[in-house]
């Protein structure tokens, strides 16, 4: 009799077993998917055509997929994900084999940590260590790629490479060198010139000039001396002998 009645009720309850069995799997599916949504991983291979990606998450690793760029319509940007850049991988169709999976690149690390720490910065660095950035607390654009740099500010903008530098401000132009070479076919110049470094004129027309020309030294001119040349006497009368 009791053999009956467990059948009986094994019986009355069999679909309602299946059916939490049943949910109990679909359950476990969707808790699944929900894990693969998200996951956060290394990018382990790059390529440019088409630009995908493969991304390492603990033991798995991705097939080729999509990243995120900040424009790809009618503005386009190109910065492609570097190896060992860390992501966050975004399942959109909760798959399990990859194929609806893109990266979301950008995530700093201790392998590549931030560059600046400063929240007033904005700026770039690239892989062979150039830096660009824009400070809006001090009003500095800066471009720096190793020996050469620009540096600009409300006040001057200075440009700088191997030693060399360009000056400007509100005072004027300052240059500093080895040496100033220009080729344009005529300089003109607005003003007073103070030269404290000594002019050499070779070939061309040689120099001339409309006004004075002063000096508290001497000038000497095919090797004579203006100031302390002679000339012989000739006689009463006659021209001096050129001036020795």
């Amino acid at each position: 009799m009791r053999e009956l009645i467990d059948q009986l009720i094994a019986d009355a309850l069999g679909p309602f077993q299946e059916r939490m069995a049943e949910a109990q799997s679909a359950a476990d599916d969707a808790q699944r998917r929900l894990r693969n949504q998200g996951r956060i991983g290394v990018v382990s291979a790059v390529k440019a055509n088409p630009p995908r990606c493969r991304v390492q998450h603990g033991d798995n690793e991705t097939p080729w997929i999509k990243w995120l760029s900040l424009r790809a319509g009618g503005s386009r940007e190109w910065d492609p994900p570097t190896v060992g850049e860390q992501c966050a991988l975004l399942n959109y169709g909760g798959g399990d084999d990859g194929a609806q999976v893109i990266a979301l690149c950008g995530l700093f690390s201790a392998a590549n940590p931030a560059p600046w720490d400063s929240l007033d910065v904005h700026g770039r660095e690239y892989p062979d260590g150039t830096q660009f950035s824009y400070d809006h607390a001090q009003h500095r654009l800066t471009w720096d790629i190793g020996g050469s740099s620009i540096v600009a500010d409300r006040d001057q903008i200075e440009l700088s490479s191997n030693g060399s530098t360009f000056l400007l401000d509100a005072a004027g132009i300052y240059l500093n060198g080895q040496m100033i070479q220009q080729t344009a076919p005529a300089i003109a110049l607005n003003g007073p010139v103070t030269n404290q470094g000594g002019i050499s004129t070779l070939g061309g027309s040689g120099m001339t000039s409309t006004g004075n020309i002063e000096t508290d030294q001497d000038v000497i001119a095919s090797n004579k001396s203006f100031v302390q040349h002679t000339h012989k006497e000739q006689g009463d009368g006659a021209s001096t002998s050129p001036p020795e």
